[in-house]
């Protein structure tokens, strides 16, 4: 048997779908464009700044040919010349790479690595940019160096603009393999 709804059970039935629910729908409806519209937005400056990174990387990258005698190792007649050798090397690359140069110096080892590797850490002041091209030097370059750890942080400036490239400090140790050489 099939009854029907009281009549005014209909009636606020019919008044709930047709006056309170077409209002939400569209209240919804506004909150999702305007989330789509926030992301857009996001999406834009994001998109910005991203062609600025390819602008700079475009208007930076320079394929600088490897020093002559440059290996892939760092030679030496003992350890000490060889770790002078890798220091020269990464404060050249921190000045070619408009980097103030803060300290360098030679990082301890363990017994096990020492043999084949060597050590160097450094301190650096520079930019966004200078950072990208000491990156790129450090891992593409000869000899073959790696990064074994890359710390940055903001130095606080006075009279920075907004949207300026921040000035950093940067503090990295590079690891190189080294063999000695008979003198």
């Amino acid at each position: 048997m099939n009854r029907a709804a009281p009549t005014p059970l209909r009636r606020w039935t019919a008044l709930t779908l047709l006056v309170i629910v077409p209002p939400v729908l569209v209240l919804l409806a506004l909150g999702n464009a305007a989330s789509t519209a926030d992301i857009r937005s996001q999406t834009e400056l994001a998109d910005a700044q991203l062609e600025r990174f390819r602008q700079r990387l475009a208007g930076e990258t320079r394929t600088t040919p490897p020093q002559s005698g440059a290996g892939l190792v760092i030679e030496g007649s003992s350890r000490s010349l060889a770790e002078a050798e890798l220091q020269r090397r990464l404060v050249a690359l921190g000045e070619a790479s408009s980097f103030r140069i803060v300290e360098s110096a030679s990082s301890a080892l363990t017994a096990e690595t020492a043999a084949a590797f060597l050590e160097a850490r450094a301190t650096l002041d520079g930019d966004n940019g200078g950072l990208l091209k000491l990156l790129h030097a450090i891992e593409t370059g000869l000899p073959l160096m790696t990064l074994a750890r890359l710390d940055v942080r903001r130095l606080d400036g006075e009279n920075e603009e907004a949207g300026a490239d921040p000035r950093l400090r940067i503090e990295l140790v590079v690891r190189a393999p080294w063999k000695a050489t008979v003198s």
